[in-house]
């Protein structure tokens, strides 16, 4: 239809509109950053098991990350979990009544999967942040209320719907036929899930 139309938080190669994204490369590349300079060199992702783009993009963000600190990425420390609760706690208790090798931290694409997966490890005695570390997603707000609070990149929600319908705006008043892809950056924000092993 030829009517204005800014797409929020979504890319599709496919389709010539105006997008407002979130850097999710750069967000998944900080958040495993911030574990490597932690101190831990064996880092796993809490990979969603359904496939969309911003998970795709976060993936891409973490083995950069592995490249930059000179990580092996072709390790065995990739989980896959359901993006949904409860299904993501009973998918991380599957995995683990395997008895697999563990990483000592590990990047979640969400904080949904982050705490699913921190639930998981308890039921089987492991101790957040002692034992394995773990950060997340989002900033969701039950993220300060968990045990341990989950460190995660916050996504600025607010900005992203300011900056959209500014977008939006534009293109109706302007009728500009140029196409933007605007991408806005995470926040780094550190709470006791992950431990520092350095001194």
């Amino acid at each position: 239809m030829n009517i204005a139309t800014v797409v929020l938080d979504a890319y599709f190669e496919e389709i010539s509109a105006d997008y407002v994204l979130i850097n999710n490369v750069q967000g998944a590349f900080l958040a495993t950053d911030y574990l490597a300079r932690c101190g831990h060199r064996s880092i796993g992702h809490l990979k969603s098991n359904v496939y969309i783009s911003n998970f795709g993009e976060r993936a891409n963000g973490y083995y950069n990350a592995l490249r930059k600190h000179g990580i092996d990425t072709s390790h065995s420390f990739v989980i896959p979990l359901s993006p949904q609760t409860e299904q993501g706690y009973a998918d991380m208790v599957k995995y683990l009544e395997k008895e697999p090798r563990l990483a000592t931290a590990y990047f979640a694409d969400n904080d949904i999967i982050a705490v699913a997966a921190l639930r998981g490890f308890a039921k089987f005695g492991y101790n957040c942040p002692n034992d394995i570390s773990v950060i997340g997603f989002d900033d969701m707000p039950f993220c300060q209320l968990t045990t341990p609070p989950i460190s995660t990149m916050r996504v600025p929600k607010r900005d992203l719907g300011r900056i959209a319908v500014k977008r939006l705006l534009e293109k109706i008043q302007i009728r500009e036929s140029d196409f933007m892809k605007i991408s806005i950056a995470t926040q780094l924000i550190e709470r006791e899930s992950v431990k520092k092993l350095n001194p």
